[in-house]
């Protein structure tokens, strides 16, 4: 499971012929041909029952859109995706569901570590850290990009990046709340300061909107919040807004003949209505898409000529709900977007059923909410990587919850930061 965890938060891609596969790919493979075979010993495990389901939904649709899908090839491939990220989800839930307490913190630390090694390692130029697919020469203002807006080179640039980290670090907050580990309550600070560095628009403006309804939970409706703990929380914001201030002030992007203050480009390109307005356009292409393939959809995966933007393909809508009614139809798109929200509710009903547990429940409720909201402005759940990650910490929180239930009585509900 350690080499899992390592090859999630580093999934490097290699051209291998005329295709290319992951090192999470791989990894993914083997550990479900290792899994099959305890089937002839006993059951595999899916973890609890209705997010399962819910993440089960999407993948037996897209096997049904083969049979009117535009291109069955697409459809098959994007297929193969949703099953890895199945895989990326089983895989935790069977082979930790018996780990203790220790081994899952060491777990989440070595992912948050290997989530910040991918940028470092871009930043500073370690051989081996270069973006797949990137060529110097060609994608230079890509990679301008992806120097400024703190990316990962192995799971995307920063729109596709912050989602992941700003899941991950909620689940550290509340794993480290219940289990008093002011290691992971560290880590979780340090991979949101990450995501404020990424300077994803979308991702950000979600946070703030989901931490302002956490904390106005907090305050209702699970314990009275003391001066000193509100004193801990006032310093961790204080020494994360000082650091990003800092790196805003200081920090310069030099690349493609380029250098420019990240201050300047923050106020320069992404206060900027450009992209908005280019994301408006092709919003009105994907509804005018929709209109006309309102009953079946296009097919899993399956993409249309843009001509309009000037592109041969439309890579994703930027909103993953239209995209879902986009390739599968009115009724079946609905369901799989309904299926996200039935994913939300489970979280939330889990904090009213498991009480004791309720601060880790909760933290897990209000990432997967930022994510839905994240959903409507980007593309991280039509992205390979970013979605299969999705599932997999889906697949960690869902062992971790397992093994606090199991280890709750040695806890008390007290808040640590």
């Amino acid at each position: 499971m350690i080499i899992l965890v390592i090859a999630a938060a580093l999934p490097k891609r290699m051209s291998i012929g005329f295709t290319s596969l992951s090192i999470l790919d791989l990894i993914i493979f083997i550990g479900f041909i290792t899994l099959a075979f305890r089937v002839l010993f006993s059951k595999i495990r899916i973890g609890d029952n209705r997010i399962f389901i819910f993440l089960i939904l999407p993948l037996t649709i897209s096997i049904l859109s083969l049979l009117w899908a535009r291109n069955p090839l697409l459809t098959f491939e994007y297929i193969t995706k949703l099953a890895i990220g199945l895989m990326a989800y089983l895989l935790p839930v069977n082979y930790l569901r018996n780990a203790s307490l220790r081994f899952m913190k060491f777990l989440w630390i070595v992912f948050s570590l290997g989530l910040l090694a991918g940028p470092l390692g871009f930043l500073l130029g370690v051989q081996g850290f270069e973006f797949y697919g990137f060529d110097s020469n060609i994608h230079v203002d890509a990679l301008f990009g992806a120097y400024a807006r703190l990316s990962h080179p192995f799971i995307g640039v920063s729109n596709d990046f912050a989602p992941i980290l700003e899941f991950t670090s909620l689940l550290l907050f509340g794993f480290g709340m219940i289990s008093k580990s002011k290691t992971l309550i560290c880590f979780g600070w340090l991979l949101l300061l990450a995501l404020f560095l990424t300077l994803s628009r979308g991702v950000l403006l979600s946070f703030f909107l989901g931490v302002t309804l956490l904390a106005f939970y907090y305050s209702l409706n699970l314990f009275s919040i003391s001066i000193k703990k509100i004193f801990r929380v006032l310093i961790g914001v204080a020494v994360i807004s000082f650091l990003f201030a800092f790196i805003l002030f200081q920090y310069r992007v030099e690349f493609g003949g380029r250098n420019i203050l990240l201050v300047d480009y923050v106020f320069g390109e992404r206060l900027s209505t450009r992209s908005v307005d280019t994301r408006l356009i092709r919003l009105n292409f994907i509804y005018d898409l929709i209109l006309e393939n309102f009953l079946f959809g296009l097919g899993g995966g399956n993409f249309t000529p843009f001509a309009t933007y000037g592109q041969s393909e439309v890579p994703a809508a930027h909103n993953a709900f239209l995209q879902n009614i986009l390739f599968f139809g009115l009724f079946f798109g609905l369901l799989i977007n309904l299926s996200y929200l039935g994913l939300l509710f489970r979280f939330i009903s889990l904090s009213s059923s498991y009480k004791k547990l309720r601060i880790f429940t909760t933290f897990a409720a209000t990432g997967f909410f930022i994510l839905l909201l994240s959903m409507l402005s980007q593309t991280f759940m039509e992205a390979t990587v970013p979605r299969i990650l999705v599932l997999f910490i889906l697949g960690l929180f869902t062992a971790t919850f397992a093994v606090l239930k199991r280890s709750y009585p040695v806890f008390t509900l007290k808040m640590v930061f």
